[in-house]
């Protein structure tokens, strides 16, 4: 039986393709657009510093912190709360819009607008850009 690649070349051939995967998932986000911060500062950050922050910050409710994007991107007890450019994945999104099996959030408050929930889905889509921490994840 003739082998097109080796064993060897299979498992360098692999092992690059780790590296390089798990390069791009530390990879640096992009720095906002000037449009992505004013869109952020106006529908995105006041909802998490008076809404969520009431619960998710000093408290860590949930073992969750929304101060930072870094802390939604490592999540709380049940994982991630962000996944950047993709809402349906983002747990953020199915708690905020009271998806059927997720918890209700906010707890202690009515739902969030929809035009609300539709800025989070947005600024997710857009990669859940942070001003103040562009270049971290």
């Amino acid at each position: 039986m003739t082998f097109l690649f080796s064993p060897r070349a299979l498992i360098f051939s692999a092992s690059c393709l780790f590296v390089a995967a798990t390069q791009a998932a530390v990879a640096p986000a992009p720095a906002p657009t000037p449009q992505q911060v004013e869109f952020f500062e106006a529908k995105i950050r006041p909802v998490l510093i008076d809404t969520c922050g009431e619960c998710h910050t000093d408290d860590e409710e949930g073992d969750l912190r929304t101060d930072s994007r870094a802390a939604l991107l490592k999540g709380g007890e049940t994982g991630p709360a962000i996944v950047p450019g993709d809402p349906e994945k983002s747990l953020l999104i199915h708690v905020i819009r009271r998806d059927e099996g997720f918890p209700r959030m906010p707890k202690r408050k009515s739902k969030l607008p929809a035009a609300t929930i539709e800025a989070f889905v947005e600024w997710i889509k857009q990669g859940a850009p942070w001003p103040d921490e562009g270049n971290h994840r």
